[in-house]
């Protein structure tokens, strides 16, 4: 920087990124402070729901997320359970879903003598109601 030149001083901004890269643009230029937000994962579920999604975006899977947020928030769980049968009744529904789609690809699959990725695209296009099924389950 030249000697005769003003400084500008920023005292605060907001980024949206920061890249660091090994040959900055502005060779003088320093960073002295930096904050960062919190994370809004650091507050308290209030739904067992809630607590699994929390689980799941630190990284865990599905079902460790539901393991930890049932030994974590036990009344939070106890509350889920309580309030409706739904879930294990929509398990089931799903678990029918997906073995009667999968039935429909093994007969394609025997019945056209083709391989299971075949079978299964044409299962998709003969049975589009039962293939949606198998989509949300």
């Amino acid at each position: 920087m030249k000697p005769n030149r003003k400084r500008r001083v920023l005292r605060s901004i907001d980024l949206s990124e920061i890249s660091l890269v090994d040959a900055p643009a502005v060779e003088p230029a320093l960073i002295a402070i930096v904050k960062r937000k919190e994370q809004a994962m650091s507050e308290e579920p209030k739904t067992f729901e809630g607590a699994v999604a929390m689980f799941k975006a630190r990284g865990m899977s599905g079902t460790s997320a539901l393991r930890k947020a049932a030994d974590e928030h036990p009344a939070l769980f106890e509350a889920y359970q309580v309030r409706s049968s739904e879930p294990a009744t929509k398990a089931a529904a799903n678990g029918d879903a997906i073995a009667k789609f999968r039935r429909l690809v093994d007969g394609i699959a025997k019945r056209d003598s083709c391989p299971v990725t075949k079978a299964m695209q044409r299962a998709a296009e003969e049975h589009p109601d039962e293939f949606a099924a198998y989509q949300r389950a």
